[in-house]
């Protein structure tokens, strides 16, 4: 091409047509300008495909973040529903609780928990932003004010593990262990103190104490509410920009009683779809109940409270299962489960 170009131009300078040689040479200039205009672009583009390739990657890791942290919430005002419950039958039924019940009661009576983790943080920090893209500048502006306003809820919403320890190192009893789920590691109470603990909680003083303790979580589910309201909609919001987004999870198993695993290991299921968090396994089942975790570990498991299909609750109880051979589906994406029998 350099050549041919190179011959008019000499053609022209021997023929002495100097106007029309100095017409081409714009007109040549003028060509190569817009190569470079068009090669800017391209690169341009190429530029704008990779950010936006990178944006979606820490996106969907942003993502599973939101979604992992709101499961973990409604878990906890679940377990605080529950422990209500429980705080209303000591104060009014105390004499009805068992000993084996009131041991497990007292152990985790307290627990509140937390409202997010702080992979968020990092992975906010992450995120690769084109300022062109007001879409992009929405999004994190959104994310940014969702985790910022979380850190001070964080500070206000605590339930304080002090008002109970306080109350037995008054009275001389052994503190209640504080992580429920771990309370078999905790010396149970003897009988002795079983029966201070009971006439502790009929006075003036523990019933007071008891009675803060059930406002406080009261009042932690009413704050955390509007964090969960907004996280849904940070889901929502990612949803729109990026249908494709998915949970990620490297693998899946199920375990329990009712399995030959019991709760020694996980037995690996199956992904079934390239772009859906749907896993399968068949196998049969004895009576007892059964939980599905990733990574064979508990940092991260789901449970229920129905059978042969439910909600997939993050932290949820046991499954309890009929026996029988199944085929078991877990769909992580839409946080459901089923059992569905096959034919003997």
């Amino acid at each position: 091409m350099i050549p041919f170009f190179r011959r008019i131009r000499q053609g022209l300078l021997s023929r002495n047509k100097f106007s029309k040689y100095l017409l081409y040479a714009v007109g040549e200039i003028i060509l190569v300008v817009i190569g470079i205009l068009i090669a800017l672009q391209i690169n341009n583009w190429n530029e704008d495909r990779k950010q936006e390739e990178r944006f979606r990657n820490v996106l969907e890791q942003i993502y599973n973040v939101v979604h992992t942290d709101i499961a973990t919430i409604e878990n906890q005002i679940q377990g605080n529903l529950y422990h209500i419950e429980v705080l209303d039958l000591v104060l009014n039924q105390l004499d009805s609780i068992p000993d084996n019940e009131l041991q497990n009661i007292i152990t985790s009576m307290e627990f509140a928990g937390v409202t997010s983790t702080r992979e968020s943080e990092f992975f906010i920090s992450q995120l690769p932003i084109n300022l062109k893209d007001q879409r992009q500048l929405r999004i994190l502006k959104q994310i940014t004010n969702f985790y910022i306003g979380n850190v001070f809820r964080d500070q206000n919403i605590m339930v304080k593990s002090t008002n109970l320890n306080s109350l037995f190192d008054r009275n001389d009893l052994p503190r209640p262990y504080q992580f429920p789920g771990f309370r078999d590691l905790e010396e149970r109470y003897s009988q002795k103190e079983l029966s201070q603990i009971r006439k502790l909680f009929k006075s003036p003083e523990g019933k007071s104490v008891l009675r803060n303790i059930r406002n406080e979580k009261r009042r932690f589910n009413v704050l955390v509410q509007t964090y969960l309201d907004d996280g849904k909609s940070i889901l929502k919001m990612i949803k729109n920009y990026m249908p494709e987004v998915r949970m990620l999870y490297e693998d899946i198993g199920i375990l329990g009683t009712a399995t030959i695993a019991n709760w020694n290991y996980s037995i690996p299921m199956t992904k079934t779809g390239e772009n859906d968090e749907i896993w399968e396994i068949e196998l049969e089942l004895t009576e007892g109940a059964v939980k599905f975790r990733s990574r064979n570990s508990w940092t991260q498991n789901w449970g229920g409270q129905s059978f042969p299909e439910g909600k997939a609750e993050y932290f949820g109880p046991d499954i309890n299962v009929e026996p029988g051979n199944y085929k078991v589906r877990l769909d992580l994406n839409k946080e459901t489960y089923q059992f569905i029998e096959l034919d003997k």
